[in-house]
Protein backbone atom coordinates (compact mmCIF):
# COMPACT_ATOMS: atom_id res chain seq x y z
CA UNK A 1 0.00 0.00 0.00
CA UNK A 2 1.49 3.49 -1.04
CA UNK A 3 1.80 5.72 1.53
CA UNK A 4 4.08 8.51 0.46
CA UNK A 5 5.49 10.30 -2.62
CA UNK A 6 9.06 11.46 -3.00
CA UNK A 7 10.03 13.42 -5.63
CA UNK A 8 13.50 14.27 -7.32
CA UNK A 9 13.88 18.20 -8.08
CA UNK A 10 15.17 18.94 -11.03
CA UNK A 11 13.78 17.67 -14.15
CA UNK A 12 11.12 15.97 -12.25
CA UNK A 13 9.07 18.98 -10.08
CA UNK A 14 10.75 21.93 -11.56
CA UNK A 15 12.38 22.66 -14.85
CA UNK A 16 15.67 24.43 -14.05
CA UNK A 17 17.70 23.48 -17.38
CA UNK A 18 18.08 26.95 -18.79
CA UNK A 19 18.14 28.30 -14.93
CA UNK A 20 21.66 25.90 -15.26
CA UNK A 21 22.97 25.81 -18.58
CA UNK A 22 22.74 30.15 -17.74
CA UNK A 23 24.80 29.99 -15.07
CA UNK A 24 27.15 27.38 -16.28
CA UNK A 25 27.62 29.17 -19.38
CA UNK A 26 28.00 32.77 -17.44
CA UNK A 27 30.93 30.92 -15.06
CA UNK A 28 32.33 29.70 -18.37
CA UNK A 29 32.92 33.42 -19.86
CA UNK A 30 33.93 34.89 -17.17
CA UNK A 31 37.10 32.73 -17.32
CA UNK A 32 37.41 33.36 -21.19
CA UNK A 33 36.04 29.62 -22.05
CA UNK A 34 32.72 28.53 -24.60
CA UNK A 35 29.48 28.61 -24.05
CA UNK A 36 28.32 24.94 -24.53
CA UNK A 37 24.52 24.05 -25.70
CA UNK A 38 21.80 23.99 -23.23
CA UNK A 39 20.52 20.79 -24.37
CA UNK A 40 24.08 19.77 -23.12
CA UNK A 41 23.55 20.03 -19.81
CA UNK A 42 20.44 17.63 -19.71
CA UNK A 43 23.40 15.20 -19.08
CA UNK A 44 25.72 16.77 -17.22
CA UNK A 45 23.60 17.79 -14.11
CA UNK A 46 21.82 15.71 -11.33
CA UNK A 47 24.44 14.76 -9.28
CA UNK A 48 25.77 17.95 -7.79
CA UNK A 49 27.33 21.30 -9.53
CA UNK A 50 31.18 19.87 -8.54
CA UNK A 51 30.52 17.23 -10.78
CA UNK A 52 28.82 19.40 -13.07
CA UNK A 53 31.47 21.51 -14.03
CA UNK A 54 33.35 18.12 -14.22
CA UNK A 55 31.02 17.45 -17.37
CA UNK A 56 31.25 20.73 -18.49
CA UNK A 57 35.24 20.54 -18.81
CA UNK A 58 34.96 16.72 -20.33
CA UNK A 59 33.21 18.52 -23.03
CA UNK A 60 35.19 21.32 -23.79
CA UNK A 61 38.59 18.83 -23.39
CA UNK A 62 39.89 21.19 -20.29
CA UNK A 63 42.42 19.41 -17.91
CA UNK A 64 43.19 22.05 -15.38
CA UNK A 65 42.72 21.43 -11.65
CA UNK A 66 43.40 25.45 -11.02
CA UNK A 67 40.92 26.42 -13.69
CA UNK A 68 38.30 23.96 -12.60
CA UNK A 69 38.30 25.13 -8.91
CA UNK A 70 37.58 28.78 -10.38
CA UNK A 71 35.00 27.72 -12.61
CA UNK A 72 33.59 25.78 -9.69
CA UNK A 73 33.79 28.88 -7.55
CA UNK A 74 32.77 31.30 -9.95
CA UNK A 75 29.60 29.24 -10.79
CA UNK A 76 28.80 28.65 -6.95
CA UNK A 77 28.58 32.63 -6.60
CA UNK A 78 26.75 33.44 -8.66
CA UNK A 79 24.30 30.91 -8.97
CA UNK A 80 23.74 31.22 -5.18
CA UNK A 81 22.70 35.05 -6.12
CA UNK A 82 19.73 34.34 -8.23
CA UNK A 83 19.04 30.80 -8.46
CA UNK A 84 15.17 31.03 -9.29
CA UNK A 85 16.00 32.96 -12.35
CA UNK A 86 14.28 30.91 -15.02
CA UNK A 87 12.64 27.92 -12.90
CA UNK A 88 9.31 27.07 -13.10
CA UNK A 89 7.30 23.84 -12.29
CA UNK A 90 6.52 21.80 -15.06
CA UNK A 91 3.26 22.10 -16.47
CA UNK A 92 0.81 20.04 -14.16
CA UNK A 93 2.83 19.92 -11.28
CA UNK A 94 0.87 21.21 -8.64
CA UNK A 95 -2.04 20.16 -9.58
CA UNK A 96 -0.50 16.92 -9.20
CA UNK A 97 0.88 17.17 -5.61
CA UNK A 98 -2.89 19.16 -4.19
CA UNK A 99 -4.14 16.28 -5.56
CA UNK A 100 -1.78 13.95 -3.97
CA UNK A 101 -1.91 15.94 -0.48
CA UNK A 102 -6.13 16.10 -0.68
CA UNK A 103 -5.86 12.15 -0.87
CA UNK A 104 -4.11 11.72 2.38
CA UNK A 105 -0.38 11.05 0.89
CA UNK A 106 2.62 12.20 2.25
CA UNK A 107 4.69 13.81 0.06
CA UNK A 108 8.59 14.84 0.06
CA UNK A 109 11.99 15.61 -2.48
CA UNK A 110 14.95 14.21 -2.14
CA UNK A 111 17.48 16.48 -4.30
CA UNK A 112 21.33 17.07 -4.54
CA UNK A 113 20.90 20.60 -5.07
CA UNK A 114 22.29 22.14 -1.57
CA UNK A 115 19.73 21.99 0.99
CA UNK A 116 19.56 25.47 1.46
CA UNK A 117 18.85 26.37 -1.74
CA UNK A 118 16.17 23.35 -2.16
CA UNK A 119 14.33 25.02 0.68
CA UNK A 120 14.17 28.31 -0.76
CA UNK A 121 13.32 26.76 -4.17
CA UNK A 122 10.34 24.94 -3.03
CA UNK A 123 9.12 27.85 -0.88
CA UNK A 124 8.78 29.93 -3.92
CA UNK A 125 7.74 27.52 -6.41
CA UNK A 126 5.43 25.83 -4.08
CA UNK A 127 4.20 28.51 -1.98
CA UNK A 128 1.13 26.64 -0.80
CA UNK A 129 2.08 23.08 -0.39
CA UNK A 130 2.97 21.45 2.62
CA UNK A 131 5.56 19.37 2.22
CA UNK A 132 6.36 16.37 4.56
CA UNK A 133 9.71 16.02 4.36
CA UNK A 134 12.57 18.03 2.01
CA UNK A 135 16.14 16.71 1.64
CA UNK A 136 19.07 18.44 -0.32
CA UNK A 137 22.91 17.85 -0.53
CA UNK A 138 25.31 19.40 2.26
CA UNK A 139 22.60 18.16 5.16
CA UNK A 140 24.80 15.79 6.18
CA UNK A 141 23.47 13.32 4.03
CA UNK A 142 25.67 11.63 1.10
CA UNK A 143 24.44 12.46 -2.07
CA UNK A 144 22.09 10.84 -4.76
CA UNK A 145 22.42 7.68 -5.56
CA UNK A 146 23.09 6.98 -1.78
CA UNK A 147 20.11 5.70 -0.15
CA UNK A 148 20.97 8.64 2.94
CA UNK A 149 18.55 11.15 2.19
CA UNK A 150 15.60 8.82 1.23
CA UNK A 151 16.20 6.79 4.21
CA UNK A 152 16.17 9.73 6.41
CA UNK A 153 12.66 10.92 4.68
CA UNK A 154 11.28 7.03 5.24
CA UNK A 155 12.08 7.86 9.10
CA UNK A 156 10.14 10.79 9.34
CA UNK A 157 7.35 9.84 7.65
CA UNK A 158 6.66 6.65 9.52
CA UNK A 159 6.83 4.44 5.94
CA UNK A 160 8.35 1.34 4.79
CA UNK A 161 10.05 1.85 1.47
CA UNK A 162 7.81 -0.69 0.02
CA UNK A 163 4.64 1.79 1.04
CA UNK A 164 6.49 4.82 -0.91
CA UNK A 165 6.81 5.42 -4.58
CA UNK A 166 10.17 7.36 -6.30
CA UNK A 167 10.20 9.96 -8.96
CA UNK A 168 12.89 10.87 -10.71
CA UNK A 169 14.04 11.57 -13.77
CA UNK A 170 17.76 10.22 -14.66
CA UNK A 171 19.87 7.36 -14.36
CA UNK A 172 20.92 8.67 -10.34
CA UNK A 173 17.14 8.80 -9.67
CA UNK A 174 16.69 5.24 -10.86
CA UNK A 175 19.49 3.76 -8.98
CA UNK A 176 18.44 5.63 -6.11
CA UNK A 177 14.72 4.48 -6.10
CA UNK A 178 15.60 1.04 -6.62
CA UNK A 179 18.77 0.73 -3.82
CA UNK A 180 16.68 2.20 -1.06
CA UNK A 181 13.81 -0.46 -2.27
CA UNK A 182 11.42 1.76 -2.99
CA UNK A 183 8.55 1.47 -6.15
CA UNK A 184 10.79 3.56 -8.66
CA UNK A 185 9.07 6.00 -11.47
CA UNK A 186 10.75 7.05 -14.72
CA UNK A 187 9.12 10.18 -16.00
CA UNK A 188 9.82 11.19 -19.45
CA UNK A 189 9.04 15.44 -18.92
CA UNK A 190 12.85 16.31 -17.63
CA UNK A 191 16.09 15.83 -18.95
CA UNK A 192 17.01 12.17 -20.23
CA UNK A 193 15.12 9.49 -22.34
CA UNK A 194 13.34 6.48 -21.79
CA UNK A 195 16.21 4.04 -22.31
CA UNK A 196 18.54 5.45 -19.19
CA UNK A 197 15.29 4.97 -16.93
CA UNK A 198 14.45 1.34 -17.66
CA UNK A 199 18.10 0.19 -18.05
CA UNK A 200 18.87 1.62 -14.90
CA UNK A 201 15.59 0.09 -13.17
CA UNK A 202 12.48 1.70 -13.52
CA UNK A 203 9.51 -0.23 -12.53
CA UNK A 204 7.11 2.41 -14.05
CA UNK A 205 7.20 4.77 -16.67
CA UNK A 206 4.84 8.05 -17.09
CA UNK A 207 4.35 11.19 -19.55
CA UNK A 208 2.76 13.25 -17.34
CA UNK A 209 2.35 14.56 -14.00
CA UNK A 210 -1.65 13.89 -14.51
CA UNK A 211 -1.08 9.99 -14.71
CA UNK A 212 0.64 9.93 -10.71
CA UNK A 213 -2.64 10.24 -8.59
CA UNK A 214 -3.77 7.24 -11.02
CA UNK A 215 -0.26 5.17 -10.95
CA UNK A 216 -0.53 5.23 -7.40
CA UNK A 217 -3.90 3.97 -7.05
CA UNK A 218 -3.14 1.14 -9.37
CA UNK A 219 0.26 0.57 -7.20
CA UNK A 220 -2.40 -0.02 -4.33
CA UNK A 221 -3.94 -2.97 -6.14
CA UNK A 222 -1.56 -5.10 -3.99
CA UNK A 223 -1.10 -7.85 -7.01
CA UNK A 224 0.16 -4.82 -9.19
CA UNK A 225 2.78 -3.69 -6.85
CA UNK A 226 4.54 -7.01 -7.13
CA UNK A 227 8.20 -6.91 -8.89
CA UNK A 228 7.37 -10.12 -11.28
CA UNK A 229 10.18 -9.89 -12.80
CA UNK A 230 12.03 -10.22 -9.64
CA UNK A 231 10.74 -13.35 -8.21
CA UNK A 232 11.36 -17.19 -8.21
CA UNK A 233 8.95 -19.87 -7.87
CA UNK A 234 7.90 -21.57 -6.21
CA UNK A 235 6.91 -19.36 -3.02
CA UNK A 236 4.70 -18.40 -0.58
CA UNK A 237 4.21 -14.60 0.40
CA UNK A 238 1.78 -13.33 2.53
CA UNK A 239 0.37 -10.63 0.73
CA UNK A 240 -1.35 -7.98 3.16
CA UNK A 241 -3.85 -8.50 6.31
CA UNK A 242 -6.60 -6.25 6.78
CA UNK A 243 -8.86 -5.33 10.01
CA UNK A 244 -12.11 -5.43 9.86
CA UNK A 245 -14.87 -3.01 11.87
CA UNK A 246 -15.16 -5.28 14.11
CA UNK A 247 -11.79 -6.36 14.70
CA UNK A 248 -11.90 -9.32 12.68
CA UNK A 249 -8.60 -10.03 10.73
CA UNK A 250 -8.05 -11.37 6.94
CA UNK A 251 -5.04 -12.64 5.30
CA UNK A 252 -4.40 -12.77 1.90
CA UNK A 253 -1.35 -15.62 0.74
CA UNK A 254 -0.03 -15.81 -2.99
CA UNK A 255 0.96 -19.09 -3.54
CA UNK A 256 3.00 -19.12 -6.48
CA UNK A 257 3.68 -22.40 -8.14
CA UNK A 258 5.26 -21.97 -11.77
CA UNK A 259 7.41 -18.87 -12.87
CA UNK A 260 5.59 -15.55 -13.97
CA UNK A 261 5.79 -14.85 -17.51
CA UNK A 262 7.86 -17.79 -18.12
CA UNK A 263 5.07 -20.77 -17.67
CA UNK A 264 1.71 -21.17 -17.00
CA UNK A 265 -0.63 -24.20 -15.52
CA UNK A 266 -3.00 -25.90 -18.11
CA UNK A 267 -6.41 -24.55 -17.01
CA UNK A 268 -8.06 -28.59 -16.63
CA UNK A 269 -4.77 -29.27 -14.58
CA UNK A 270 -4.89 -25.85 -12.14
CA UNK A 271 -8.64 -26.83 -11.64
CA UNK A 272 -8.30 -29.84 -10.78
CA UNK A 273 -5.82 -28.89 -7.97
CA UNK A 274 -7.95 -26.05 -6.69
CA UNK A 275 -10.77 -28.94 -6.33
CA UNK A 276 -7.98 -30.85 -4.20
CA UNK A 277 -5.82 -28.05 -2.16
CA UNK A 278 -9.76 -26.67 -1.28
CA UNK A 279 -10.43 -30.17 0.02
CA UNK A 280 -6.91 -31.04 1.60
CA UNK A 281 -5.88 -27.49 3.10
CA UNK A 282 -8.89 -27.62 5.37
CA UNK A 283 -7.81 -30.64 6.90
CA UNK A 284 -5.01 -28.84 8.29
CA UNK A 285 -6.66 -25.46 9.70
CA UNK A 286 -10.37 -23.87 9.69
CA UNK A 287 -9.24 -20.96 8.77
CA UNK A 288 -9.43 -21.04 5.42
CA UNK A 289 -12.26 -18.51 3.53
CA UNK A 290 -11.01 -19.53 0.32
CA UNK A 291 -9.06 -20.55 -2.39
CA UNK A 292 -8.79 -19.17 -6.19
CA UNK A 293 -6.41 -19.53 -8.84
CA UNK A 294 -5.05 -16.57 -10.40
CA UNK A 295 -6.21 -15.35 -14.11
CA UNK A 296 -2.64 -15.70 -15.17
CA UNK A 297 -2.57 -19.54 -13.81
CA UNK A 298 0.96 -19.34 -12.42
CA UNK A 299 -1.09 -19.86 -8.79
CA UNK A 300 -3.08 -19.59 -6.03
CA UNK A 301 -4.43 -16.82 -3.89
CA UNK A 302 -5.70 -17.94 -0.62
CA UNK A 303 -7.63 -16.00 2.16
CA UNK A 304 -7.47 -16.85 5.82
CA UNK A 305 -9.13 -15.73 9.29
CA UNK A 306 -6.17 -14.34 11.65
CA UNK A 307 -2.45 -14.22 10.20
CA UNK A 308 -0.84 -16.98 10.35
CA UNK A 309 2.95 -17.38 9.55
CA UNK A 310 4.00 -17.96 5.83
CA UNK A 311 5.98 -21.18 7.51
CA UNK A 312 2.48 -22.43 8.82
CA UNK A 313 1.29 -22.32 5.23
CA UNK A 314 4.10 -23.88 3.42
CA UNK A 315 3.77 -26.59 5.63
CA UNK A 316 0.38 -27.46 5.03
CA UNK A 317 0.34 -26.84 1.61
CA UNK A 318 3.37 -29.09 1.34
CA UNK A 319 1.26 -32.16 3.51
CA UNK A 320 -1.72 -31.05 0.98
CA UNK A 321 0.41 -31.70 -2.27
CA UNK A 322 2.01 -35.41 -1.05
CA UNK A 323 -1.86 -36.43 -0.78
CA UNK A 324 -2.78 -35.64 -4.37
CA UNK A 325 0.19 -38.05 -5.63
CA UNK A 326 -1.75 -41.08 -3.99
CA UNK A 327 -5.28 -39.15 -4.82
CA UNK A 328 -7.38 -41.19 -7.67
CA UNK A 329 -11.04 -39.42 -7.80
CA UNK A 330 -11.45 -35.78 -7.84
CA UNK A 331 -13.05 -34.29 -5.31
CA UNK A 332 -17.01 -32.75 -6.66
CA UNK A 333 -16.43 -33.39 -9.97
CA UNK A 334 -19.94 -33.57 -11.43
CA UNK A 335 -22.20 -30.67 -13.30
CA UNK A 336 -23.96 -30.25 -9.66
CA UNK A 337 -20.87 -29.43 -7.66
CA UNK A 338 -18.50 -27.99 -10.57
CA UNK A 339 -19.19 -25.35 -13.31
CA UNK A 340 -16.86 -26.91 -15.85
CA UNK A 341 -16.92 -30.45 -14.37
CA UNK A 342 -15.57 -31.66 -18.00
CA UNK A 343 -12.28 -29.34 -17.59
CA UNK A 344 -10.13 -31.68 -14.98
CA UNK A 345 -7.04 -33.23 -15.68
CA UNK A 346 -6.09 -35.12 -12.12
CA UNK A 347 -2.61 -36.08 -13.98
CA UNK A 348 -1.53 -32.69 -14.69
CA UNK A 349 -2.65 -31.47 -11.27
CA UNK A 350 -0.02 -34.14 -9.64
CA UNK A 351 2.35 -33.13 -12.10
CA UNK A 352 2.63 -29.56 -10.59
CA UNK A 353 2.59 -31.11 -7.03
CA UNK A 354 5.49 -33.18 -8.04
CA UNK A 355 7.18 -30.01 -9.72
CA UNK A 356 6.39 -28.05 -6.63
CA UNK A 357 7.50 -30.77 -3.86
CA UNK A 358 10.79 -31.31 -5.53
CA UNK A 359 12.66 -27.93 -4.31
CA UNK A 360 9.13 -27.23 -1.92
CA UNK A 361 7.91 -23.26 -1.60
CA UNK A 362 10.42 -20.83 0.05
CA UNK A 363 9.66 -17.97 2.09
CA UNK A 364 12.31 -16.00 0.16
CA UNK A 365 9.95 -14.55 -2.97
CA UNK A 366 12.89 -12.18 -4.31
CA UNK A 367 15.54 -13.67 -5.95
Amino acid sequence: MIKACIFDMDGTLANTIDTLAYFSNLALSTHNLPSIETEKYKYFVGNGYLKQIENMFNELGIDDKELYDKVAKTYDEIYNKDYMYRTVPYDGIIDMLNALKAEGYKIGIASNKPHHILLNVVGQLFPGIQFDGVMGGNAGYALKPAPDMIDKLLSDFGVKPEECAYFGDTKTDMLTGRGANLNTVGVLWGFRKIDELTENGAQYIISHPSEILPLIKEMNVESFSLDHTKVKAPFVRKCTSLTGKNGDVVTKFDIRFTQPNVSEMESDGIHTLEHLLATYLRDYTDDIIDLSPMGCRTGFYMTVWGTPEVNFVIDILHKALKRVLDTTEIPAQNKIQCGNYKLHSLEKAKTYATDVLKSGFSDKFYR
